[in-house]
C-alpha cells in the first residue's frame, strides 16, 4: 500500500522493549500447562464470553491468567481455574507477561487513536 498510493503519513510499528523483555527470563514452575494471559478491559467486547468456555474445557492442560477490571470481574473471579489479579500498574506487567507463554487478544471491537 505505502508504494502504490501517494501519502504523507509513516509507518510505526510496534516495538518491543528488550530491557524489559527478554527469552529465557521467565520464572515459570509449572512446565506441564499452557499459561495464557489476558490483559485489558474485562467487558464483553474483548470477547472473554467465547474465551472462558474453552479455558473450562482445556483446564487439564491451560491455565489463564486474567489481569484487569470491568463490568466481566465477578464472572471471571468465580472460575477457580482462572487467576485473577485485577488492575495492575503499568509497571507490573513485565514480570507478570514474561511469566507466560501466550497472551491473547480477541476483541471484537477495537478503537484506534491517532
Amino acid at each position: 500500500v505505502q508504494r502504490q498510493y501517494r501519502h504523507t503519513w509513516n509507518v510505526v510499528y510496534n516495538g518491543v522493549d528488550t530491557n524489559l523483555f527478554k527469552p529465557g527470563r521467565s520464572l515459570k514452575k509449572n512446565k506441564q500447562k499452557l499459561d495464557l494471559l489476558y490483559i485489558g478491559n474485562l467487558n464483553e467486547e474483548k470477547g472473554l464470553d467465547y474465551l472462558l468456555p474453552v479455558i473450562l474445557k482445556l483446564r487439564d492442560k491451560v491455565n489463564l491468567t486474567v489481569v484487569g477490571d470491568g463490568p466481566l470481574w465477578r464472572k471471571i473471579k468465580k472460575y477457580p481455574c482462572i487467576n485473577y489479579l485485577g488492575r495492575k500498574q503499568k509497571k507490573e506487567l513485565p514480570s507478570i507477561i514474561i511469566n507466560h507463554d501466550l497472551m491473547t487478544n480477541i476483541y471484537f471491537f477495537k478503537s484506534i487513536v491517532i
